[in-house]
């Protein structure tokens, strides 16, 4: 529960946050501003999102809330980790990430093919 919550964000987001490298390589943007912006375009995305279906949802709140909690628990971990690390292995880590998510992404499709 605890690792599906604090994936969720990475998980359910992985096309808004492959604009950080391109804000950051084509526009010159600094890291945290790239991921300042990637964060705004979730954000707005997400409440988009809940406020269309919101009348319409009946959400399992008993479910939900762990989710929830173990989500917002990972965004405070992850800021005050984020704040020790420098910024250039920040971006490395990144990187690696992205690479890692594409070789899954693209094994598991071609596994499926097959």
């Amino acid at each position: 529960m605890a690792i599906g919550g604090s994936c969720l964000g990475t998980a359910a987001n992985q096309a808004v946050d492959l604009i950080v490298p391109a804000l950051v390589l084509t526009m010159a943007f600094t890291m945290p501003d790239a991921v300042g912006m990637s964060l705004v375009v979730i954000a707005i995305n997400s409440a988009m999102a809940l406020g269309l279906r919101a009348g319409s949802l009946d959400i399992l709140w008993a479910d939900a809330l762990p989710f929830l909690t173990f989500a917002i628990i990972g965004k405070v971990l992850g800021k005050r980790i984020a704040d020790r690390v420098p910024a250039a292995k920040l971006t490395t880590d990144f990187v690696v990430l992205l690479i890692v998510l594409a070789a899954y992404g693209a094994t598991s499709s071609i596994v499926q093919l097959v």
